[in-house]
């Protein structure tokens, strides 16, 4: 073992930035942590402002995280809120600030998505109508059984569709 990283609580979802060398941790009750990934880095980390308490469009349980990169340093980074069924997008450079959130709901191939535990993006080009890349949701609860997998094209935010 090279070191230890604690939460005060539950943590949840992580993600590595192996490029900028971060960790981000989702605690449950909190919100997201920054952590310096490098195992001689301090043990402390960052907690991302508007990522918990301090933004009213987050609801516990923060869950999934994912980077979504426009290129090496550059990018997203999203976070499942749980609560209340959306998810938060962060810039993946810089504080990381907040830049808004967004619900998945339902659609003519898909149910919206509730009680998510995780998330997954990719900016690959996957052809037709993901060409600019894709998101994929666990869902809680699949209220229409021929629409349980959700494959989302994200294009929410400038530079992702």
């Amino acid at each position: 073992m090279v070191r230890t990283l604690r939460v005060s609580t539950q943590p949840e979802g992580m993600v590595a930035d192996e490029a900028r060398g971060l960790l981000y941790v989702g605690e449950e009750d909190k919100g997201i942590w920054r952590f310096q990934a490098e195992p001689t880095a301090p043990s402390s980390g960052t907690l991302l402002k508007n990522s918990g308490l301090d933004n009213p469009r987050i609801s516990f349980d923060v869950e999934g995280l994912c980077l979504f990169p426009l290129s090496d340093t550059t990018g997203y980074l999203l976070a499942s809120s749980q609560g209340n069924f959306t998810f938060a997008v962060f810039e993946r450079q810089g504080a990381n600030r907040y830049l808004g959130s967004f619900k998945i709901g339902d659609g003519p191939h898909s149910d919206g998505v509730g009680e998510t535990d995780g998330l997954e993006v990719s900016p690959r080009n996957f052809g037709g109508p993901f060409s600019s890349g894709m998101l994929v949701t666990q869902d809680g609860e699949n209220t229409n059984q021929s629409k349980s997998l959700l494959l989302k094209i994200l294009n929410t935010f400038p530079g992702i569709g």
